[in-house]
């Protein structure tokens, strides 16, 4: 989910150097309040999936 705020600095979701995975949107969301919610799964190299 994503909420429209801005924040200057806080907590890590992920640590450094983790390797970075290539995502497609599969399903999106959006409510009156604003928040939106995203929905993806992992790419998946070398199948016709990713087309």
């Amino acid at each position: 989910m994503i909420h429209p705020i801005v924040i200057g600095n806080g907590k890590r979701l992920f640590k450094e150097g983790i390797p970075r995975q290539e995502l497609k949107l599969i399903e999106l969301q959006r409510f009156d309040t604003g928040v939106v919610v995203l929905t993806y799964e992992p790419v998946r190299r070398g199948t016709n999936s990713d087309l």
